[in-house]
């Protein structure tokens, strides 16, 4: 029969000639065939007809079997089976299936100075899955520059706190922030690297963590097969379980230390500005001459630079060296007037120090507005000796000074 085509074959009526029992009548699979067994087949036991009725386009050319078993109702052991075989007209198909396995990896793809950071995964995933079982799924951990396997040290540190800030999304990156006991002893040096670890806990079911894999269905002809049904199936697997990422010089002005620290530079300011306006003072009075005040003025200066030179200092010492800046005539956190290059910096070092391209721009204008005040003086001294070149002797003509005073 044909794709569409409905049949209906009514089966004689069965009656059994001894009389001592009703005949019954059942539609079975056929013994070892039973994935065989034709979808479409329907059976009325009340008219006992057969109907046949093949719409899926997909049986054509294939070949069913099934049974026909008549038995007596009071009997289990006395049936007689009748096999049937249904063949759809037509070429079969062919089914193909094509598996494309993707990687998914993840990656901590920042570290920032404040103690924030970005972790990133190379495809989208269930990130509301992932918002439910971060903790359960993730080992969080650093490891300081100590850790060697060889000698034994082995040590993994756990993180005072560790906080998702934005789910993205994307769908693909997480941003967080962290909290450690001893934040400004990390990132000191350079050769060997204090770094943070994020790992998937063995034994973790996380197959929920990627999105349902994509079916693509495409039919037609293909060379040497006349009716070709393909399926494309898109799997995703992890192919990474850990990820690490170099710890930098942290900032952390949550913590007690820095919080301290920081106050005592901001008050150190206060008190170097007063030790320089107190020393000028003493030293105008007692007419000594100002060299004291200039060589400590001079050795502020170049210890007002230090931090930026080619090495690293633990991160609040930064602020140590700050107030020394008021040698440079660098007073303000924000300049005057206009404050747009005050997160520009040259390098790394001085972004550390926070000495901005502004910052220091208050140096430079600072020293013309100097230089300018000391231009106008020298100007009103020289007119002034100018008027009193001509000193009148007795009965001769009086300066240009004496007659403004008259």
């Amino acid at each position: 029969m044909a794709v569409g085509q409905e049949e209906t074959y009514n089966l004689p009526d069965i009656v059994d000639p001894d009389g001592n029992s009703v005949p019954e009548v059942y539609i079975m699979p056929m013994e070892a065939q039973e994935d065989q067994f034709p979808p479409f087949l329907r059976y009325d036991n009340n008219t006992r007809k057969i109907i046949f009725n093949p719409v899926d386009q997909f049986l054509m050319g294939r070949i069913f079997y099934f049974t026909v078993v008549v038995k007596e109702k009071d009997s289990d052991s006395i049936l007689y089976p009748y096999y049937c075989t249904v063949k759809i007209e037509g070429e079969s198909w062919e089914f193909l299936k094509n598996e494309i396995i993707l990687d998914i990896v993840y990656n901590i793809t920042e570290i920032n100075k404040d103690s924030s950071g970005v972790l990133e995964f190379s495809r989208p995933v269930n990130m509301k899955w992932v918002e439910q079982e971060f903790y359960n799924m993730f080992n969080i951990f650093w490891r300081d520059t100590t850790y060697n396997k060889r000698a034994g040290n082995k040590e993994n540190h756990t993180l005072s706190d560790f906080s998702i800030t934005e789910w993205g999304a994307d769908n693909q990156t997480i941003k967080f922030t962290m909290d450690f006991d001893e934040p400004y002893l990390l990132g000191l040096l350079i050769k060997k690297s204090d770094r943070l670890f994020i790992e998937i806990r063995p034994d973790f079911n996380y197959t929920d963590l990627f999105i349902d894999w994509d079916t693509d269905y495409m039919e037609g002809a293909t060379e040497g097969m006349a009716n070709v049904y393909q399926t494309n199936i898109t799997y995703y697997k992890m192919d990474t379980t850990t990820t690490s990422a170099r710890i930098p010089l942290l900032f952390d002005w949550n913590n007690d230390m820095m919080i301290n620290m920081r106050s005592i530079s901001r008050n150190m300011y206060w008190v170097i500005i007063i030790m320089i306006f107190v020393q000028l003072v003493g030293l105008l009075w007692r007419k000594v001459g100002l060299l004291p005040l200039w060589i400590l003025i001079e050795y502020m200066q170049l210890v007002a630079f230090m931090p930026i030179y080619n090495f690293r200092l633990i991160p609040y010492l930064y602020d140590a060296f700050k107030p020394s800046l008021v040698s440079h005539l660098i007073i303000f956190d924000v300049t005057p007037f206009y404050d747009g290059l005050d997160d520009d910096f040259f390098n790394d070092n001085y972004s550390n120090y926070w000495l901005s391209v502004g910052r220091l721009s208050q140096a430079f204008f600072a020293c013309i507005g100097i230089l300018v005040i000391l231009l106008l003086l020298h100007l009103v001294f020289f007119l002034l000796n100018m008027c009193n070149k001509g000193k009148p002797q007795d009965g001769g003509e009086k300066s240009c000074v004496t007659r403004t005073l008259e």
